[in-house]
């Protein structure tokens, strides 16, 4: 494989600049020197075995399936023993198995059993890929790993295969992030010109790529973490779903690999460098492994690398900044300006239309706090109760109203649905139930805490208030505080209300917490002893943006934090 071509002949892509809406690749195959044949359903730098070698390679990976467990390096060189070997035969099969197997039968019962494994696996149409040539894996000679990939499913013929590189997020991402915004308009670019996209699973990231592109219609080739047989299967991302996604896959993993899961995550990573003829960086951290797999394959083995050039430079993006000044020859940088991103505008829940509904505010001292509890909401990370996770990727990539989830908007999300839903992901018994609070707003700063874990508060200042006493009625109750002996101690009817307390370690009593079971319908009479509170008049307007609010709005200054 040449490397990319002079910066002369790089020239015309330099050059495009401000007018990245209006790229067209049909020359990007020039600056390539392909050399050897391209399998057209396949990355350029792999070739898929023959069914022959597919079948050897399957029945060792059942021998070892039996009887051991092995690193990547270790697996992977045992194959690479084997493919160096012009098997014809079932008993040159088994002559070459016996020779790299030492401790491992190759005879009788246990070979017939990986024969029909092997045959299992090529029925249900898996195969077997290798590298072209011999690329430079890595420079660290412990990381030539690995020797072939498995595959499932027919990979689509496209012009080239790009893969986006952005390093791990937090949970809480904002839906106008940059990151999110460059990837909202590169990815249907990419896609328009019938570039193919190589994608992962596992983070926030590679899952919106992977969702982004398939609800396209792209070219979508998937390098999954797991091994073929737990697609689908595995907790490392709820977007594994083969019924909706049944291929492509590819993978170097198998039920012998047992490598780290920060193993696994790296080589994803410097796979998908390799796999891709062109590398599009949305945001990487310096001295981050993505950073450093993108610098070491772009010396080694050098493709098309389109950077972003950010606006300014954050912890987050200077990764990007190093890229563009090390490798000025062979990486086009491109900016918000060049792919005309708009200032952010709030979406709308009307269709497009401004709502700008009215909203009835209170004076809080118009208010007896005391006659009130207090429901205090968070941001919700991922996706709201009840919406799927793929959902919740397409309302981020879509740049849904509320789609950043942030606290003020699970606020409106209440008030939209007209209920508080009841959860059970920190109550005993798991009991549905909405926690309430007999300390009102003008107290947060007494009881909320950081959660350095987390990275949030406890509790935010935005909530809905309810008078006690239409609460009491419907089931709230204050919460019992106590150690374990407590718990098994209340009558089961009433152990939802039920709060560990094992002070200095565990103590909530400022918290003065009410429990109620089951969801709160904010409808009817509820509506005439209720309000909702946020700590500025913006969020009133935020509020009647987006809906026709139910509840008067209490404003206080937040001085929690």
């Amino acid at each position: 494989m040449q490397p990319v071509t002079s910066p002369e002949e790089m020239e015309p892509w330099q050059a495009i600049p401000g007018r990245l809406n209006e790229w067209d690749l049909a020359s990007m195959h020039s600056v390539f020197d392909f050399g050897l044949p391209m399998d057209p359903a396949l990355p350029r730098d792999l070739r898929r075995l023959s069914t022959a070698q597919a079948y050897a390679v399957f029945v060792l990976n059942a021998l070892l399936e039996r009887k051991r467990r092995l690193d990547g390096p270790s697996y992977h060189a045992l194959i690479a023993a084997l493919l160096r070997h012009n098997i014809d035969t079932e008993n040159e099969l088994q002559l070459c198995l016996k020779e790299i197997l030492v401790d491992v039968p190759v005879h009788g019962n246990s070979f017939l059993i990986a024969r029909r494994e092997a045959d299992r696996r090529l029925a249900e149409g898996l195969w077997v890929a290798s590298w072209r040539g011999e690329p430079c894996l890595s420079a660290d000679t412990s990381l030539q790993c690995p020797q072939v990939l498995f595959g499932k499913g027919n990979i689509q013929t496209v012009r080239l295969w790009s893969a986006f590189f952005n390093s791990r997020k937090s949970k809480a991402v904002s839906s106008q992030a940059e990151w999110l915004q460059i990837l909202r308009t590169m990815l249907p670019l990419m896609i328009s010109q019938d570039v193919g996209i190589v994608g992962s699973l596992g983070t926030l990231t590679y899952d919106l790529v992977a969702a982004g592109a398939e609800r396209l219609g792209a070219s979508l080739l998937l390098l999954i973490p797991t091994p073929l047989a737990g697609f689908g299967a595995s907790k490392d991302s709820p977007l594994l779903d083969p019924a909706s996604f049944p291929g492509p896959a590819l993978t170097c993993l198998t039920g012998v690999v047992n490598c780290p899961k920060g193993t696994r995550m790296v080589c994803r990573d410097r796979l998908l460098a390799l796999l891709s003829d062109l590398r599009c960086v949305v945001e990487v951290r310096p001295k981050g492994n993505l950073f450093k797999i993108l610098e070491e394959q772009q010396q080694i083995q050098p493709r098309l690398l389109w950077t972003y050039h950010p606006e300014t430079k954050e912890p987050e993006n200077s990764g990007n900044l190093q890229l563009l000044e090390h490798f000025s020859q062979s990486v086009t940088g491109f900016s918000r300006a060049d792919l005309q991103i708009p200032l952010a505008a709030r979406p709308s829940l009307e269709s497009g239309k401004r709502s700008d509904h009215p909203v009835r505010v209170l004076a809080i001292s118009d208010i007896r706090l005391q006659d009130y509890l207090y429901h205090y909401v968070r941001p919700c990370p991922g996706p709201w109760p009840g919406q799927s996770y793929r959902d919740y990727l397409e309302s981020l990539f879509n740049n849904d109203p509320l789609a950043g989830h942030t606290a003020l908007e699970t606020l409106i999300r209440i008030l939209l649905e007209g209920r508080i839903r009841a959860g059970s992901k920190v109550v005993r018994g798991g009991r549905p139930v909405i926690s309430w609070t007999s300390r009102p707003f003008l107290e947060l700063s007494a009881m909320r805490r950081w959660n350095p874990a987390l990275m949030r508060w406890t509790l935010e200042p935005y909530g809905i208030a309810v008078k006690r006493e239409p609460l009491r009625k419907r089931g709230a109750k204050p919460a019992v505080y106590g150690a374990d002996a407590v718990y098994e101690k209340l009558p089961p009817a009433e152990r939802f209300r039920f709060q560990l307390h094992e002070p200095p370690r565990c103590s909530w009593k400022d918290e003065r917490e009410w429990r109620m079971p089951d969801d709160l319908e904010l409808t009817g009479p509820v509506v005439d002893d209720a309000f909702g509170f946020v700590p500025t008049a913006s969020d009133v307007e935020t509020v009647g943006w987006h809906i026709r609010c139910v509840l008067p709005l209490a404003v206080f200054p937040d001085s929690g934090g």
